[in-house]
C-alpha cells in the first residue's frame, strides 16, 4: 500500500532495453503525504543545516510567521518536490521551508511530487 494519498503516477521507462540517463525522469508520483514520513529526507543543498542553526531557515522570525499564515490561509501552491537520482540519492529538491512549516503546524497531509531519474524507481520507491 502506498503512503501517498490521492496518488497519480506517471511512468516513462522508455522502450524495452532502454536505460534512462541520469537526467531522464522515468517515474513521477504526485499526491499528498503525511509530512512526518518525509521529514528525514535531506535537502538537496543541505538545507537541514540551515534549520539546525536557525529554526526559521533563511527567514527572519517575522517572515516565517507570515509564511506560515499564508500557508494556513491559502495552502501550498507548489508541492514539496523530492528527487531520487540514478545513483539512489534521495533529497528534497524544492520545498524545504514548506516541509518544516507543515511539520511545525501539525499538518496531517501536504502535497508532494516525487521524481525518479534514470529508472531509479527500480531500486525501490521513496514513499
Amino acid at each position: 500500500m502506498t503512503k501517498i494519498q490521492n496518488a497519480e503516477t506517471y511512468i516513462d521507462e522508455g522502450p524495452k532495453g532502454w536505460t534512462g540517463g541520469k537526467n531522464d525522469i522515468t517515474r513521477q508520483d504526485k499526491g499528498q503525504i503525511d509530512p512526518r514520513l518525509i521529514a528525514h529526507i535531506p535537502g538537496a543543498n543541505n538545507e537541514q543545516e540551515l534549520f539546525a542553526r536557525r529554526s526559521t531557515g533563511r527567514m527572519t522570525r517575522e517572515e516565517w510567521e507570515a509564511f506560515k499564515l499564508d500557508l494556513t490561509k491559502n495552502g501550498m501552491e507548489w508541492p514539496i518536490t523530492i528527487f531520487k537520482e540514478k545513483d539512489g540519492t534521495v533529497h528534497v529538491w524544492e520545498g524545504n521551508h514548506r516541509l518544516v512549516a507543515a511539520l511545525e503546524m501539525g499538518w496531517a497531509l501536504a502535497p508532494i511530487e516525487v521524481r525518479y531519474f534514470g529508472n531509479s524507481q527500480r531500486m525501490g520507491l521513496v514513499v
